[in-house]
């Protein structure tokens, strides 16, 4: 099962994604460990969260070159943004888009994956967190998203979703 590290800038849900993101894990059977590794996050500084998922999992944190996954929620080049806000009216939505691509790609439930959001986000943001999970999970035809995992640009990636 994978490593996943999430990362972003303070205030962009990197710890909310990496909560949900460990629950929806284990609500599906698997040992999940979360680590968060806070800049200075209040000040809008790095914000790193790491999820192992496994049968068993013995340590929290990834060691360098161990990831298997990247959610960059700071690098949002590749999403159609604009319409996922309009849609879900908060651009705080955005890591649920990025936490619901790599659900679909891990094959959770989407049943399981909404009950977990349900428990886990506060009552005012839930409506809008489910839309822009909905908006990773499913393509625009309704089927489980099943395209690449990341989005080349330049001589690297600046991508929001990369398999590593």
């Amino acid at each position: 099962m994978p490593n996943i590290i999430i990362a972003g800038i303070g205030g962009q849900g990197v710890v909310t994604s990496a909560r949900v993101l460990g629950n929806i894990a284990m609500n599906s059977g698997f040992d999940v460990k979360v680590s968060e590794i806070h800049g200075m996050s209040q000040r809008g500084g790095n914000v790193e969260a790491h999820v192992t998922i496994g049968e068993k999992v013995y340590s929290p944190v990834i060691e360098k070159g161990k990831a298997d996954i990247l959610i960059d929620v700071n690098n949002i080049l590749s999403i159609d943004t604009d319409e996922i806000i309009r849609k879900s009216q908060d651009r705080r939505c955005i890591n649920m888009v990025l936490l619901g691509r790599v659900c679909s790609q891990l094959e959770y439930e989407y049943d399981c994956c909404i009950e977990t959001i349900k428990k886990e986000i506060k009552k005012d943001y839930i409506d809008k967190f489910i839309i822009a999970f909905k908006h990773g999970y499913f393509d625009v035809d309704g089927n489980i998203n099943e395209g690449a995992w990341a989005y080349p640009e330049g001589d690297g990636y600046s991508s929001t979703l990369t398999r590593v």
